[in-house]
């Protein structure tokens, strides 16, 4: 079932065309409810459409089953590309509906081919693809830079996929994607781009132009070790229009030059399983505060040459090498947690900040607690 609509916003026209594939069956094994009484429906949601076509992830995509007898169940979602859903439900013969929602508005559904008989302790799958390609027609010069097309994905991200999703952004014309990776799964592979079956995520290679639509970006929650790039050859090179970064709940380790010369503003480190940000990793860009976890290594120069940075806080136990927060000309607070260490105190002349901060820091018998700088010295007050 093909459907072919047209939507206008504005001056801008988008027609959407939406394939759905169904099918339904039974599964071996039982992964549902254990009282014997229900059945579950796995719907599972497809994929991205051939390379050159620009995939509207943004729109959302929610679930509607309806019970031959008892009627439609509430919706349930929004769901991503991709994702796998399992829903326990009574036995009987059941239809599944699939809302295509983009900002509020419902631009398509697809459903499955009749209905679905579901029986007690029975996975039944139901598979639509929703292949929603999107052909912006703009009337004139329209910037989208302010209001990104969120892009919520959660495929195994092997090499060919991230290639199929950079080279999907590509033709985006004007537009920019928030594009979030949270539920993106390991691949099985072991050398080259995408997300690794050893946890590493390699955003390199692929199209340079793509990488430059995103504006924001979440990284796997799989992801746990960001590998090391060059100051000629940054792991994140080509990501011109990048301003957020959020990791993910098992980053582990960010390597050197990662985010090298980026236009960062806002970074953002989910859950507490930071170990090491490496050497120059987020060098020369835009951040205006930063947060760091407890326990973190913080390598030179990882931070330095973020001039719009005001406000610093350094969780507890963190050890900082020299020169790692420079160049902050509108910096006025460091917090910093108990036990934090600075390479300067062994090596003299290896200074993390500006203004006599380590001195001030190390010979106050390196107190946890909040330190603002009036501009001529640093004063110092107790956690609350």
């Amino acid at each position: 079932m093909a459907k072919i609509l047209v939507k206008t916003i504005g001056n801008m026209a988008l027609v959407f065309v939406l394939t759905f594939f169904s099918f339904s069956g039974c599964f071996s094994s039982w992964t549902g409810e254990e009282d014997g009484e229900k059945g579950t429906i796995t719907v599972n949601l497809g994929g991205l459409p051939g390379l050159g076509r620009a995939t509207m992830g943004a729109v959302a995509h929610f679930i509607i089953l309806d019970n031959e007898i008892s009627g439609p169940e509430p919706e349930r979602g929004p769901y991503a590309l991709g994702q796998q859903v399992s829903i326990p439900v009574d036995p009987g013969r059941w239809s599944v509906t699939i809302i295509a929602r983009l900002n509020g508005i419902d631009y398509a559904q697809g459903s499955s081919n009749g209905f679905v008989q579901v029986a007690a302790r029975v996975n039944s799958p139901v598979t639509i693809t929703m292949d929603v390609d999107l052909y912006g027609y703009i009337n004139g010069a329209m910037d989208l830079g302010d209001n990104p097309i969120p892009l919520p994905l959660a495929f195994v991200l092997d090499g060919s996929k991230w290639a199929d999703i950079l080279n999907t952004l590509q033709v985006l014309d004007n537009y920019r994607v928030n594009l979030d990776l949270s539920l993106c799964r390991r691949s099985d592979e072991i050398s080259g781009s995408g997300l690794l079956s050893d946890g590493v995520f390699d955003p390199r290679g692929g199209n340079f132009i793509g990488k430059g639509k995103i504006t924001s970006l979440i990284l796997p929650n799989a992801a746990e070790i960001i590998p090391d790039g060059t100051s000629s050859q940054p792991t994140f090179r080509d990501f011109s229009s990048l301003v957020s970064l959020i990791t993910g709940d098992e980053l582990t380790s960010i390597g050197n030059f990662a985010f090298y010369g980026n236009t960062l503003t806002s970074v953002s480190f989910l859950g507490d399983m930071v170990e090491t940000i490496g050497s120059y990793a987020f060098y020369d860009n835009n951040l205006e505060e930063i947060v760091i976890p407890s326990g973190v290594t913080i390598g030179e120069y990882a931070f330095s040459k973020n001039e719009s940075m005001t406000r610093v806080e350094i969780g507890a136990n963190c050890i900082i090498e020299g020169f790692a927060f420079k160049d902050y000309p509108l910096l006025e607070t460091i917090t910093i947690g108990a036990g934090v260490v600075f390479e300067s105190e062994t090596n003299p002349g290896y200074d993390s900040f500006d203004n006599g901060f380590d001195s001030f820091y190390i010979f106050g018998d390196r107190q946890a607690g909040i330190y603002t700088w009036n501009g001529l010295a640093w004063n110092h007050e107790a956690l609350p």
